[in-house]
């Protein structure tokens, strides 16, 4: 019974451990309007460039195909400052890097940006059809450099 119990716990501690590539699936549900959400993008690849070092950071990246204007400008942003991106999720030294951008109201919106198992949560308010960033928070981020 006990060797039962220890195989039982130890399935369901590696069955945790492994990174499910659809756990970083990233996604845009922001209702369409005139605002430019590419600031988003921005802010987060220049945050991104304090942590981890670009020519040697490839990161995994899958998203919805709900908002690939934004999707793309992101990828395209992180590639030109050096980063490389893999959507295969077999390729060994991979960072998994997703986003959830939504919209909490009508003056706010929130973007979630996960890398690997930490959080960036930045709240962004809506104001005269511009984003300005009120608020980022950050759980379990540390320096990759």
């Amino acid at each position: 019974m006990r060797i039962l119990f220890l195989a039982l716990i130890t399935i369901f501690i590696t069955s945790c451990a492994r990174v499910s590539p659809d756990y970083f699936t990233s996604s845009f549900l922001v209702e369409e309007t005139k605002i430019n959400y590419n600031k988003i993008a921005d802010d987060f690849s220049q945050f991104i460039t304090l942590y981890y070092l670009p020519n040697k950071t490839t990161f995994y990246f899958n998203d919805m195909d709900n908002n690939k204007s934004f999707s793309n400008y992101f990828v395209n942003t992180l590639r030109s400052k050096g980063y490389a991106i893999s959507n295969d999720h077999s390729r060994k030294n991979l960072t998994f890097l997703s986003y959830q951008i939504s919209q909490i109201d009508n003056e706010n919106i929130v973007a979630i940006f996960n890398i690997n198992e930490s959080k960036i949560s930045v709240i962004y308010k809506i104001i005269e059809n511009k984003l300005v960033k009120t608020n980022i928070t950050s759980f379990n981020f540390d320096s990759q450099n």
